[in-house]
């Protein structure tokens, strides 16, 4: 189990293409100075709009088999 996980979503303007593409970045807690040096430069770069942070305070591993399970 995490304590903390930090994450940084946001849209990456795809050049020649047409499309955007959705990114999606995770950060554990022992990470957080690389969280906040990515959403900076995030957050003044020319091809990311629609940037958004979370924070999630606790993060458990999912047992998907149990889900299955009916």
């Amino acid at each position: 189990m995490m304590e903390k996980l930090y994450i940084i979503k946001y849209t990456h303007i795809m050049t020649g293409t047409g499309k955007d593409e959705t990114r999606t970045h995770y950060f554990e807690e022992s990470q957080k100075a690389q969280f906040l040096a990515k959403y900076v430069a995030l957050k003044e770069a020319w091809y990311c709009y629609n940037l958004e942070a979370y924070r999630a305070d606790k993060v458990t591993k999912l047992d998907v088999d149990s889900l299955l399970d009916f």
